[in-house]
């Protein structure tokens, strides 16, 4: 009987520090507690169109008896952006013309008319030429407000281009007049219109 008690309260004493020993590793684990966020940067690039001109006025001196009548002068139009897919250049005179025709400062009924388009300006009419660096050929007759000339549309001025993102074009003006054009001083206002692409 002595044995038979032994051999019970020996088996006891075993289950119970086995299972005191397994409680004391899960209450360790429960302690490494972790927890966690996110925050967001963000950056807003705003979108960039500028367009300059090198000269606001280009004067022109014609005189009927000098160079075949002929006058010209010139100004660069410089267009910027950032949109990577670049940029457009429209031109037409401004809202304030009624036409397309330089109108006399002391004299409105006096007149120099837009040219024929060609090679060679006509006599008494004046127009222009847009280009990048080879001067074009051939004169044109500015547009009239409303219905505006596209000059460039260029996706390679911009953001992620090799070059600068700015495209420059001059604008050579010309005028031819004769004798029988009265002396005035003739103006027009010519509109530049940049829109991104």
């Amino acid at each position: 009987m002595t044995q038979t008690k032994k051999s019970q309260l020996a088996f006891g004493v075993f289950a119970a520090t086995a299972v005191v020993t397994l409680g004391a590793s899960v209450f360790s684990s429960t302690f490494a507690a972790t927890d966690s966020t996110t925050s967001v940067v963000e950056v807003e690039v705003a979108e960039v169109l500028t367009i300059e001109l090198s000269d606001s006025t280009v004067y022109l001196n014609a005189d009927a008896a000098v160079n075949d009548g002929l006058a010209q002068g010139d100004t660069q139009v410089a267009v910027g952006t950032n949109n990577a897919s670049g940029a457009s250049l429209y031109v037409e005179m401004n809202s304030n013309m009624a036409s397309n025709a330089l109108v006399g400062d002391a004299v409105s009924t006096n007149t120099i008319i837009a040219t024929t388009p060609g090679t060679n300006l006509s006599t008494n009419s004046w127009g222009y030429k847009a280009f990048q660096s080879t001067p074009s050929a051939s004169w044109s007759a500015m547009n009239s407000y409303g219905t505006p000339a596209l000059i460039f549309d260029d996706s390679t001025v911009g953001a992620g281009m090799n070059a600068p993102g700015e495209a420059v074009w001059t604008f050579e003006f010309g005028a031819r007049v004769d004798y029988t054009m009265p002396a005035d001083t003739y103006r027009g206002t010519i509109l530049y219109t940049a829109t991104t692409n």
